[in-house]
């Protein structure tokens, strides 16, 4: 899958006159639980990065775009250690994932076809199931509900997007692994059919489903060889009310042959007369396994500051019961994204 990614950089480059950005980015992390210090969340590592974003240009007007973001990321608290373990480029048996690692988020070519009616993409991208696909968690402490329904935010395949009229759709074929690149007869499918658009309207809602057989994972360690199959149905819905934001996801269907579900929750408010100033928070609940009350429990608050575009501190409590194991911790988080590496300076209009 990198192989196809590149040649789709190098050969789409060279064919179309093209406008590009370089992002720097900083993730900066660090909790406390009640015992010990923390710098890891789900879907969140304390690292540094760079992004990458190319517009391709046509005669008449953008013919796509090429988006590869990736992260030297760290955990102080040591390494994961798994049975099997994979990285996006290839594998070894019984070796742990270091404590520092490469992580890539987005990694894709996108072309529009059909005046954006029917858009097609390969790479690593966001998984096609609830309200994952509508948001940019990049820098967020509170995560969406695909990290429970699915097992992780974005996967490696071939996809396709469109928009007619107030309806978009978005369907995808991948490996059904997450970030790494690991074949063990897993695959999963995708799609998710919105309607309304929120931004435009101030409400909208999407109609999900997700079936294949999926390798658990646990950022890029594939934990076991052996995947489970996975089939899921789920309704999103999102109202954005002057400052006031909610936002809601749910799933039902089947994991590992058990009956399964869930629903996620997001309440979100920008301050008054302090727009760049957001408090929100939120709290899911997702059963693997409902007949055997085994599940996952998360809630959080999050409050972030838009210190300018390119800065935003944040402060973060989140509770967590992962099959009956319960944690909390406090965390302070400092994201910056930006072209340059010297935009420290405030400027909330920006």
């Amino acid at each position: 899958m990198s192989k196809l990614l590149t040649l789709l950089i190098v050969t789409t480059s060279a064919a179309y006159a093209a406008q590009s950005q370089l992002n720097y980015e900083l993730n900066l992390l660090a909790g406390y639980d009640g015992d010990e210090a923390v710098f890891v969340v789900p879907g969140q590592r304390p690292g540094v990065g760079l992004e990458y974003f190319r517009v391709l240009a046509g005669e008449y007007g953008d013919v796509g775009r090429v988006d590869v973001q990736a992260r030297l990321t760290a955990d102080p608290n040591g390494r994961y250690e798994s049975p099997y373990v994979l990285t996006p480029f290839g594998g070894n048996d019984d070796l742990p994932v270091p404590a520092v690692q490469l992580e890539l988020h987005n990694a894709y070519a996108h072309f529009k076809l059909n005046r954006g009616r029917s858009d097609v993409w390969a790479g690593h991208r966001d998984v096609a199931f609830g309200l994952e696909p509508t948001l940019d968690t990049h820098a967020a402490m509170l995560q969406t509900f695909a990290m429970d329904a699915a097992g992780f935010k974005k996967d490696w395949g071939l996809g396709a997007m469109g928009r007619f009229g107030k309806w978009d759709y978005r369907a995808a074929a991948t490996l059904g692994s997450g970030m790494p690149v690991a074949g063990h007869g897993n695959r999963m499918v995708a799609a998710r059919l919105g309607i309304l658009d929120p931004d435009v309207s101030g409400f909208g809602f999407g109609l999900s489903g997700l079936y294949g057989r999926v390798l658990p994972t646990m950022g890029l360690a594939v934990t076991s060889d052996e995947p489970d199959g996975r089939a899921l149905s789920g309704i999103d819905f999102t109202l954005l009310w002057g400052r006031f934001g909610i936002r809601a996801d749910s799933a039902i269907g089947r994991v590992a042959d058990a009956p399964s579900g869930g629903v996620w929750l997001r309440v979100s408010a920008s301050v008054p007369s302090w727009h760049w100033l957001e408090a929100a928070v939120q709290g899911s609940a997702f059963y693997d396994d409902v007949d055997a009350d085994s599940r996952t429990v998360r809630a959080g608050a999050e409050v972030t500051a838009k210190y300018n575009a390119a800065l935003t501190p944040g402060v973060a409590y989140m509770f967590t019961e992962d099959h009956g194991a319960e944690s909390h911790a406090v965390f302070v988080h400092l994201y910056y994204f930006y072209p340059t590496l010297t935009r420290w300076l405030p400027n909330r209009g920006a």
